[in-house]
């Protein structure tokens, strides 16, 4: 999977110069696109959860079907029905989480190519395979995010809707959201930052016992192995968030509408430092890091060409070293068995 995604980036690479030139420039996008879905939908027990889908789709009596969406039951029969396997449903949800990620993009970004190589580089793109629903309702949200900011709020009414439909999480995500939108003090950010660094196992464990509770939630942060090692990539996620608070001031100044993006990605950090080691509610931080492969394109933009090249590529080689890790031992396998 690491030889597949070195690819994946060459490929960004190459299809980014090949823009500068051909004239088709304007559909060399989708073909990146086509391949990572096809890529990921076409993967053969490649994610920790992938064996739990297949059972899912093949197994109706699966006790795992518990905690579905309805919605992914009536899709799961409903192409069981037509006679596909469960390589259908992974390949349509390939498509969903691609086609939701890139319509953000391709809307947000300042430079498409260089946000697909961030998804892949800080591995959003391998996470998709793990928490697959998840990702789903978070794809519908991120390209709900044009709608947001533009104050057409049917229309991101109806995605938050589908994107809750899709995972209950996403009720999380849409407060998110909603949240970042307002500008807020620089010193209120840091303050809030500070303390998700400080005490963020505190705060974790008040919000397990006061809050969670009250929800009537079976999760707790010994429910799941946290999933976490060394914790250097928590250290790694605050420098970035440190740079990011840095360049606020400025970066509000030039450019009014990225104060959404560092807004949402700072508090995707805080989320990480609060509930490092108790997986379930971490995850939650995937509402928002993602939107790092508009972010830091955009804080780009603050330097000269020689420095953003630096910066940019810094943050994304230092990120991918975690994802060489993760990806070491996880060999590629495909299968083209739909029915």
């Amino acid at each position: 999977m690491l030889t597949v995604s070195l690819a994946l980036i060459l490929e960004c690479v190459i299809l980014k110069g090949l823009s500068q030139y051909s004239p088709y420039r304007k559909y060399l996008p989708f073909i990146l696109v086509a391949t990572l879905i096809l890529v990921m939908g076409l993967r053969y027990n490649v994610g920790v959860d992938y064996g739990a889908y297949a059972d899912i789709y093949d197994n109706k009596n699966s006790v795992n079907r518990y905690a579905l969406e309805p919605t992914w039951i009536w899709i799961c029969d409903g192409m069981s029905y037509i006679g596909f396997k469960s390589r259908a449903f992974f390949f349509l949800t390939s498509m969903l989480i691609m086609t939701g990620y890139y319509m953000g993009m391709k809307k947000l970004s300042p430079e498409i190519y260089m946000s697909l190589i961030i998804f892949i580089g800080c591995g959003f793109y391998y996470e998709s395979s793990n928490i697959i629903r998840q990702f789903c309702a978070q794809a519908v949200l991120f390209a709900a995010t044009v709608p947001l900011l533009r104050g057409e709020w049917k229309k991101f009414a109806v995605c938050a809707v589908c994107a809750m439909m899709l995972h209950v999480s996403a009720i999380v995500g849409v407060i998110l959201m909603l949240i970042s939108r307002h500008n807020y003090s620089i010193w209120l950010m840091c303050g809030v930052f500070a303390v998700s660094v400080v005490s963020g196992g505190t705060v974790s464990r008040l919000i397990e016992t006061n809050v969670l509770v009250l929800t009537a939630s079976s999760y707790t942060s010994e429910s799941f192995s946290a999933g976490v090692s060394s914790g250097l990539l928590k250290y790694v996620y605050n420098l970035i968030g440190i740079i990011f608070l840095a360049l606020y001031p400025r970066l509000r100044r030039v450019n009014p509408r990225a104060v959404f993006f560092l807004n949402i990605v700072v508090i995707g950090i805080c989320l990480y430092n609060i509930f490092y080691t108790f997986m379930v509610m971490r995850r939650m931080a995937m509402y928002c890091l993602p939107y790092m492969t508009i972010l830091l394109p955009m804080t780009g933009k603050l330097f000269k060409r020689g420095s953003k090249v630096l910066y940019i590529s810094t943050v994304v080689l230092v990120l991918m070293t975690f994802m060489f890790k993760q990806l070491a031992n996880t060999q590629y396998k495909f299968d083209l068995n739909f029915f």
